[in-house]
């Protein structure tokens, strides 16, 4: 009898090859720098909250798109 694999070691698996391609295909289309900053906790914990409710991959994917939407505002192109 063939034994399954668990579904948190699939869910596992299938999410770290998600990153890792995602984060290879960033890292080879644009140089890319750290931003270090100092927040509230209450705004980190709503990042987190919000990374949940959208379905997004990471915190950096909500910050990239409020960065987007910010850089929109003020006539700036969106290239975050």
């Amino acid at each position: 009898m063939t034994q399954k694999q668990s579904l948190h070691a699939a869910l596992q698996r299938s999410s770290v090859q998600k990153k890792q391609t995602f984060e290879s295909e960033i890292t080879s289309t644009r140089e890319s720098k750290k931003l270090i900053v100092e927040i509230p906790t209450d705004a980190h914990l709503q990042i987190d909250q919000m990374k949940r409710d959208l379905r997004r991959g990471s915190m950096k994917d909500v910050v990239t798109e409020a960065l987007n939407d910010l850089f929109k505002k003020y006539d700036y192109p969106p290239i975050a």
